[in-house]
């Protein structure tokens, strides 16, 4: 792997855990203030995370399929990092009101 590459893969990979991180707690207030509608709220925002770092990717990047895998591979890893950090320090509250 060239030193390009491998610089890539830590920018990317250190974006996605701070996009797992926001994306988690998005959704955690989502859940504590209408939780109908979390499961869309979440679905919409990976949908839009995914989407757009594709876009992103195909113009700012012009690399080989062999170095494509490594960043899809690292910007997985990295923001299911993010996601279970944030997890497992902060829970949403599930006080109902009655």
């Amino acid at each position: 792997m060239t030193t390009e590459l491998i610089q890539t893969v830590i920018v990317i990979g250190g974006l996605n855990l701070l996009i797992g991180v926001a994306y988690t707690i998005t959704v955690y207030q989502a859940l504590e203030r209408v939780p109908a509608l979390t499961a869309a709220i979440g679905f919409l925002l990976a949908t839009a995370v995914v989407a757009t770092e594709a876009h992103l990717g195909e113009q700012l990047l012009s690399v080989t399929v062999a170095e494509m895998k490594i960043l899809v591979i690292a910007s997985v890893l990295s923001a299911a990092l993010g996601i279970t950090s944030i997890t497992a320090v902060f829970k949403p509250s599930t006080n109902t009101r009655s």
